[in-house]
């Protein structure tokens, strides 16, 4: 079957509570309108960040739920639409980080357009910033819950480029691919301890931390997860559906 060009101009309907896309202003990549406006009915795909949408379950056409939380996530398991989601959406109809098919395999966004680092040049002390965004399997039933809603302020790219040290609790595979080359405190060393943790952040040298962390912002192992790349690549997939379409 011959893949034919795409038409003069698509619609793509645009829905995500977590996002407002309702207030999004329309936007237009190549051949595609992207726009919270276009009705369903009326869209020529759809395109769904973050929440499940029962939409995703009524539209026919080319369509996509882009996701950025891990696998264990109410959205997937207690979330009811979720739920149907990943049973009835096929492999090529989702967008994550860890998809198995580097074509849909989308990275969670870290920052936005720069990684410019404004701070103070030097402190008399060590400033923290806690983040945390791991809870793991049944974070429900774990005691250290409470540290982790307790110590979260901003994402860890966010605190190193403040200048801070950054107090972290990361799963085993951000560790050795994200956070490769970085340095934080992590409160898994100290039984969970807030105090244990803070104090012990509190005692290094934020000066050596600030230039083992710059040194790993300039690293480039951020490069793909600036949020203004991910539009770009849920357009290519959205783009690619839409030709397949036109076959």
């Amino acid at each position: 079957m011959r893949e034919t060009a795409l038409k003069t101009e698509y619609r793509c309907r645009v829905v995500s509570q977590q996002f407002k896309a309702d207030s999004w202003n329309d936007f237009r990549l190549g051949a595609i309108l992207y726009s919270p406006r276009v009705a369903l009915e009326e869209a020529d795909a759809l395109l769904v960040l973050y929440d499940p949408s029962d939409e995703l379950l009524r539209f026919t056409g080319p369509k996509l739920w882009f996701t950025i939380e891990p696998s264990w996530h109410s959205h997937f398991h207690s979330h009811p639409v979720g739920k149907r989601l990943v049973q009835e959406l096929n492999a090529t109809e989702r967008a994550f980080y860890g998809h198995p098919d580097a074509r849909y395999r989308v990275p969670h966004p870290t920052y936005r357009g720069t990684l410019s680092r404004p701070r103070v040049a030097s402190v008399r002390r060590a400033v923290v910033a806690t983040v945390n965004n791991f809870g793991g399997r049944f974070w429900f039933l774990k005691s250290h819950i409470w540290t982790r809603n307790r110590m979260i302020l901003d994402r860890f790219v966010y605190a190193v480029r403040a200048g801070c040290i950054p107090v972290y609790h990361a799963h085993a595979t951000v560790k050795t691919s994200f956070l490769s080359g970085a340095r934080w405190v992590d409160p898994a060393d100290f039984a969970f301890s807030p105090r244990r943790t803070i104090d012990f952040a509190l005692n290094q040298d934020q000066m050596e931390f600030r230039s083992i962390n710059d040194a790993w912002l300039e690293s480039g192992i951020l490069a793909d997860t600036d949020e203004l790349k991910v539009m770009p690549k849920l357009h290519e997939i959205i783009s690619g559906k839409l030709k397949i379409r036109e076959c």
